[in-house]
């Protein structure tokens, strides 16, 4: 495994270190665009899921960590590859990745994936309960969820007849999905429904969804998910907008989980659906075994809490090493990183990577600029938390980037050397140490296939080269 870093005048105002600057080819190892349904070619380690709070102007933010996307291969609701720009703030996405630095909070994304949990018409809106029932699923707003501009005022805005797309977390147990994003949509092909199996009948080939009857006689075997349909199994469903003799009829039904699998290392956040201990639980339809975990806030787990686990995956059961259940009440932290655009200066507000940020609040802190300094073009770090309706994120903080010389890194193991060209590589990068180059902890004749630098100098603008001004051994 190697890994490679670019110092871009971002001081850390986020506590982690930026990981911009990556070419194309260095993503490679997680995965591409080239086609609708390549695998990655290296065999994933890593899996990220929960709710995109964040992005820089190459990455997007899960569970606190930054995955350059540039290179990913995205996938929308139906696995088909879309363009990045497709990811919103508030989404619940997978991330598969073979690269990832705990240490500096970021990661090399392969393949993203993001699914909405139901698409259908409103039913009604309890807005006293902040509920509104959509495709008969009881969906629940709360201060963390984030509503599409065309829904002016929020929950206030949604009128029965809609048709909503909802991302959120399934409480499995109570059938409750919690948004974390809601978007209106003019029209549909089709609805698609995320929910718990019941009333399984092989015979009549009906189930039940949430509490929607199902018929999938007219699915073949490719178009159900791998395991064996069975009650208790959660499940995502592509439906004819058209009942049938009162039953939807499924296009497709699926698995609910698309990239975690054993052999992996996990970092999910989700809803607790049910608790046997306080080192026992079950988050994301998956058994948790937390004896040996460092718990944060552990008074608050129970059934319907919010928590993110960090741990392997083995067997089919999550042994964590890390659990932090969320408080309730808690607002999404957000983060963005980018070039300011659209700004507004009466109104104080200003677009982030297509995010309405607000900077009027009092407790605003600046560094490295004052707001006097926010001009478009400007490049900046924004740490903030979402206004009541979603909408617009009311900053806390706006750090300017500082100018500086750019230096990129590679670490890993020398292959390829070539003692007469001056050249190796490690992983997809070729170093080029024909120049005035430094060397720290050894010299050139130190310089041997398997062994492990970390080499700093100038990148190619396509990622493939970099050339070295300083390499230094290090030890495995």
């Amino acid at each position: 495994m190697f890994s490679i870093r670019a110092r871009n005048g971002i001081s850390g105002l986020l506590n982690v270190a930026w990981a911009g600057v990556l070419g194309a080819a260095l993503l490679a190892g997680c995965g591409g665009n080239d086609s609708d349904t390549a695998a990655p070619a290296q065999t994933p380690t890593s899996v990220s899921a929960g709710t995109v709070t964040g992005f820089t102007a190459n990455a997007v933010i899960v569970n606190g960590m930054q995955y350059d996307k540039r290179a990913a291969q995205i996938l929308d609701d139906d696995d088909t590859a879309t363009a990045a720009s497709a990811l919103k703030l508030g989404m619940q996405v997978e991330i598969q990745c073979t690269s990832v630095n705990q240490i500096r909070s970021v990661g090399l994304a392969g393949r993203i994936a993001f699914g909405a949990a139901v698409v259908g018409p409103v039913d009604a809106v309890d807005a006293a309960n902040n509920q509104v029932t959509v495709l008969g699923q009881t969906i629940q707003v709360s201060d963390g969820t984030v509503f599409d501009a065309d829904i002016s005022g929020g929950l206030a805005d949604v009128t029965a007849g809609q048709i909503l797309s909802v991302h959120g977390l399934l409480d499995a147990t109570s059938g409750v999905t919690t948004a974390t994003r809601v978007d209106l949509k003019d029209a549909v092909n089709f609805f698609r429904l995320r929910g718990v199996v019941s009333e399984f009948n092989d015979t009549d080939k009906t189930l039940r969804i949430g509490g929607q009857l199902v018929n999938f006689a007219n699915l073949s075997a490719r178009q159900l998910p791998g395991a064996a349909l069975a009650d208790g199994q959660v499940v995502r469903a592509v439906l004819e907008t058209e009942q049938v003799n009162g039953q939807f009829v499924a296009r497709n039904i699926k698995g609910d989980r698309r990239f975690v699998a054993d052999g992996n290392a996990v970092d999910i956040e989700s809803i607790v659906t049910e608790v046997t201990s306080p080192t026992s639980f079950k988050l994301f339809g998956l058994p948790v075994d937390a004896t040996n975990a460092t718990i944060v806030n552990g008074e608050g787990l129970k059934r319907g809490a919010r928590a993110q686990v960090k741990g392997a995956l083995a067997a089919g059961v999550l042994v964590a090493t890390d659990v932090d259940v969320k408080l309730r009440g808690q607002k999404n932290v957000v983060q963005l990183q980018g070039v300011v655009e659209a700004l507004n200066a009466q109104k104080k507000t200003f677009t982030l990577n297509g995010v309405k940020v607000f900077f009027g609040g009092n407790k605003v802190t600046f560094v490295g600029g004052a707001a006097a300094d926010l001009v478009d073009g400007a490049n900046v770090t924004v740490i903030g938390k979402q206004f009541f309706d979603g909408k617009i994120v009311k900053a806390q903080s706006i750090e300017f980037a500082v100018a500086e010389v750019v230096v990129d890194q590679v670490e890993g193991a020398i292959a390829a050397l070539d003692a007469t060209l001056k050249t190796f590589t490690v992983g997809t990068v070729t170093v080029d140490f024909s120049g005035a180059v430094t060397f720290v902890g050894g010299d050139e004749t130190t310089l041997a296939n398997d062994v492990n630098v970390l080499v700093k100098g100038t990148l190619s603008a396509d990622g493939t080269k970099l050339t070295a001004q300083s390499i230094e051994f290090v030890l495995p």
